[in-house]
């Protein structure tokens, strides 16, 4: 069968929790009518034997997925730091092996601090593995391009602006509906975005606004106890919400409605889409 596609974006979605799923869940939206245009997806992270064979699974998809794509086309795909970001270059080295072209969209904020404690030797191994993909890095504003450039050299790069789903856009925008104020927050629940730095600075404004709440939206990782024992420690346990993950786009439109401050917590980010989506809503 002849490949008919000219690009092909090989990245998690929903239900897969985080900003790229919402990314290329919205790409899916507004791009579904492109017929040259193909998605596909990786194996989502799992313990246990699942996280032992799914590089390898990945690359047997990654292999069908390309081979969807004429030749000369693209192949997107998303990295962090860390071994997805070593995954992302073996994927793009297969990439141009087979005669397509791969982009990688770099998203994590952690970037310059993970590559400054990485040893000499693998940062040779990234180097020569990002010459020899010839692949193209997509990146989230002109100083992050700057940056890769400044320790990958000649690599090319592209701005790639995040954006919102038009849903935000058309909803109605904050007003305040209560005087005891309810701070929000939409995210990963893990220390890298502040968490305990949120909860404690909410132990102050609890103090003069005992009718204060504080929501926490997002998924948990089996780490709902050592949250709940901060919260009890600094007494405001009956004041913290864990809300757990929300899937409905709708429902986090309701929520960020209903709150009357969002804050985003996190130590590092590229640039956060749930950011945006507060932005949009006012």
């Amino acid at each position: 069968m002849k490949p008919v596609l000219r690009a092909q974006i090989f990245a998690a979605s929903p239900p897969p929790l985080g900003g790229v799923a919402s990314i290329v869940s919205m790409l899916k939206d507004s791009l579904a009518s492109h017929a040259e245009l193909g998605f596909s997806s990786p194996l989502p992270k799992r313990d246990g034997f699942f996280k032992v064979i799914r590089p390898i699974v990945n690359l047997f998809l990654l292999t069908h997925s390309l081979f969807q794509v004429q030749w000369g086309g693209r192949i997107l795909f998303f990295s962090s730091s860390g071994i997805s970001f070593f995954e992302k270059l073996v994927w793009a080295w297969l990439v141009n092996f087979c005669g397509r072209q791969a982009v990688v969209v770099m998203v994590d904020g952690n970037f310059p601090a993970y590559w400054s404690r990485l040893p000499r030797l693998f940062k040779q191994i990234a180097t020569a593995l990002l010459k020899q993909s010839n692949l193209t890095l997509g990146v989230q504003s002109e100083e992050w391009g700057f940056y890769y450039h400044s320790i990958f050299g000649s690599v090319g790069f592209h701005v790639v602006g995040a954006t919102v789903a038009s849903d935000f856009f058309f909803a109605s925008p904050w007003q305040d509906l209560s005087s005891f104020p309810t701070i929000l927050y939409i995210g990963w629940i893990t220390h890298s975005k502040g968490i305990g730095d949120l909860i404690r600075a909410f132990s102050q404004i609890a103090a003069d606004y005992p009718g204060s709440t504080l929501r926490l939206i997002g998924p948990l990782f089996d780490q709902l106890h050592v949250w709940q024992n901060l919260a009890s420690s600094l007494g405001i346990l009956n004041q913290i919400e864990f809300v757990g993950p929300v899937f409905v786009r709708h429902q986090l439109i309701t929520e960020l409605q209903n709150a009357t401050l969002f804050v985003l917590p996190s130590h590092a980010e590229g640039l956060p889409v749930v950011l945006l989506e507060a932005m949009t809503l006012g």
